[in-house]
């Protein structure tokens, strides 16, 4: 089994609203259903891993990336793809 893993990132100011909207993301994508769960989601890519927010910053998230994260972390934002309102 796969899960999906996503990275919340904002050009603005980090506020209470976007980590609002990242977290009714994930409540609708991993809510139970009669056939199970839609899908499961792994987080740990975030910049802070399990301990972080949900949302960085971008330039938070471009700090994170140069101060050399572990090689699975770097692969994995290799192969990431970008979602958002302008795709």
């Amino acid at each position: 089994s796969s899960d999906l893993d996503f990275i919340f990132v904002t050009e603005e100011e980090l506020s209470l609203g976007h980590h609002k909207v990242a977290q009714r993301f994930i409540s609708r994508i991993t809510e139970r259903h009669r056939g199970g769960v839609l899908y499961s989601i792994d987080l740990r890519l975030k910049p802070q891993s399990g301990a972080g927010a949900l949302v960085v910053s971008k330039d938070g998230l471009k700090e994170f990336l140069e101060s050399s994260p572990p090689a699975w972390i770097r692969l994995a934002y290799l192969r990431s793809r970008k979602l958002g309102s302008d795709w």
